[in-house]
């Protein structure tokens, strides 16, 4: 009858209906899908160790520098002069040679004069032909008055020498200390400035080594935390599938309901027909 089934038709129970599933989703799809991104999980998990072993057998280390030390040297003139002014500080100029041959100077012409004299009494003498009274008391007392003015001659020599002495030494002393002041401040700049570079250096060093090992740390800490934000999380795409392969089971259990409904009211509208 055209109108006992209505627009539902009539059952036929030998005609199987397809399972909503195969409309809506299939479990091995969701199967195949987790298979697939849970491997792609431990290449990422495998990555990360790597990374972290890496880091732990191969860190990172510092290339430290070494620092360029100047070595001063004074020039030639300088280490001339020095020793020349230091020379004359200490002599004041005048050498034991040269302290013999002043004094020897300075009495020159007083022996000069009584060396005359000693000869013209003996010229005396000899005009007088031998005979000179006078000649033994005379050459002595001209011997005491050489030996006098020599000696005062000696003693004048010798002041006027310590005198020299002593204000070249005075003079020398004061240059010398000056040109001695600034070549070992020379050398103290130089010095100094070698034991900063390397105090520097050092500080960079350490600086440069301690953040390696910071960096280090830090790459190790940055693959275990990769790890541990992917440690039990749900990959989207088979938490998708998952919920597909859900939905589809509810929504198969509702159509196999809207069904056992259908075909009840088939059965009972049949029934009421025949």
């Amino acid at each position: 009858m055209p109108g006992v089934g209505g627009n539902y038709g009539i059952f036929d129970p030998n005609k199987k209906t397809p399972l909503p599933t195969s409309q809506f989703g299939n479990p091995s799809t969701f199967t195949a899908a987790a298979n697939q991104q849970a491997s792609d999980y431990d290449t990422i998990m495998k990555q990360y160790g790597d990374f972290v072993k890496n880091a732990t057998t191969n860190p990172l280390t510092a290339q430290n520098v070494t620092p360029g030390n100047v070595n001063y040297k004074e020039s030639a003139d300088v280490a001339g002069s020095l020793a020349n002014l230091k020379d004359l500080s200490a002599t004041g100029g005048y050498t034991p040679q040269g302290i013999a041959d002043i004094r020897a100077r300075d009495v020159a012409p007083t022996r000069g004069i009584f060396a005359n004299a000693q000869q013209e009494l003996e010229r005396n003498r000899a005009i007088g032909g031998g005979y000179s009274p006078n000649f033994a008391a005379s050459s002595g007392q001209m011997a005491r008055d050489e030996a006098n003015a020599v000696s005062g001659i000696d003693t004048a020599a010798n002041a006027g020498i310590a005198q020299n002495v002593a204000a070249n030494r005075l003079a020398a002393s004061g240059t010398y200390a000056g040109a001695a002041g600034a070549e070992n401040a020379a050398r103290t700049a130089v010095d100094t400035g070698n034991v900063n570079r390397a105090a520097e250096v050092s500080t960079g060093n350490a600086n440069r080594n301690l953040e390696a090992q910071f960096n280090n740390r830090g790459n190790i800490l940055a693959g275990i935390q990769g790890q541990t934000n992917l440690y039990g999380t749900t990959p989207a795409l088979t938490k998708t599938f998952g919920d597909q392969v859900i939905q589809t089971q509810q929504t198969g259990q509702g159509q196999q309901e809207i069904d056992r409904q259908r075909n009840q009211d088939v059965y009972r509208l049949a029934g009421a027909g025949g």
